[in-house]
Order: structure tokens, then C-alpha cells, then sequence
């Protein structure tokens, strides 16, 4: 497998269940909510993780790092999902580009993981709030 499809190949069970499957069953509430809802249990899901990344900061303010970006970027992700016409690849490739942004942040660029953080969730929110502001069909 090349290497550049292996990224996108781990994240698809992650990609299946939220948007594969628990999106889907929570599109009739509106896009808004149903984004804000997979947002907040995506976040939680990566309660391991936390507990994981502890040594760098305490667990807490990890996952809450979790759920504030992981909410802040579920309805891009619903958009590019509804767009697409309901494609888990799509935004397996996206979450993918996100997952290496942020290894190519913390990893090689060496930056402070709470400024890349706050600037990672203030972009991600600001693109959904006006992604969703030019939607009037979307709540």
C-alpha cells in the first residue's frame, strides 16, 4: 500500500462509525446539531488518548482540547459529508490532512502545542460558523 494512502486507511474506522454511521441517524435533527452532537462524543472518544498525552499537560485539559476541536471541526466534516453524497472516504482523506497537519506542528515545526491548539480551534470554528452562516437550510 503506498504510503501516502495509509493515513487515510487508519482513520477510517473512526470516520465510519461518526460519520458512516451515527451522522446519518442524527441528520434529522438539522446539520447543526447532529455535527455538534458527533463533535462532543468525538472528542470523548479520545479520553484514552488523554490519559495517554498526560505528561505534557494533565489529562483534563487534554480532552477538553479533544472536545473543543473535535466539535469545532464536525460540521466541516458533516459539510464535506452531505456534499459528497454521504462518502466516509472524503472525510477520511480530510481527517487524515488534519491528523498530519498536526503531527507536521508538533513533530517537525516544534511549535507550543497550546498556541498551534487555540489556533487550530479558532480557524476550524470560524470557517464552520461561516460555512453554516451561507446555509439557510442548514439547521
Amino acid at each position: 500500500m503506498p504510503l501516502v494512502l495509509l493515513p487515510v486507511v487508519q482513520v477510517f474506522g473512526e470516520e465510519y462509525g461518526w460519520r458512516g454511521y451515527l451522522l446519518p441517524k442524527l441528520l434529522p435533527l438539522g446539520e447543526r446539531r447532529a455535527s455538534l452532537i458527533v463533535g462532543v462524543v468525538w472528542g470523548l472518544w479520545h479520553f484514552p488518548n488523554a490519559l495517554g498525552e498526560a505528561s505534557m499537560v494533565d489529562a483534563l485539559t487534554v480532552i477538553l482540547f479533544y472536545v473543543a476541536s473535535n466539535t469545532a471541526l464536525s460540521p466541516l466534516f458533516t459539510r464535506f459529508f452531505v456534499s459528497s453524497g454521504g462518502s466516509v472516504a472524503v472525510v477520511c482523506v480530510l481527517h487524515a490532512c488534519f491528523n498530519a497537519a498536526g503531527t507536521l506542528a508538533f513533530g517537525l515545526l516544534v511549535v507550543d502545542e497550546f498556541a498551534f491548539g487555540g489556533i487550530v480551534v479558532i480557524v476550524i470554528a470560524t470557517a464552520a460558523l461561516v460555512t453554516y452562516s451561507r446555509r439557510v437550510d442548514a439547521a
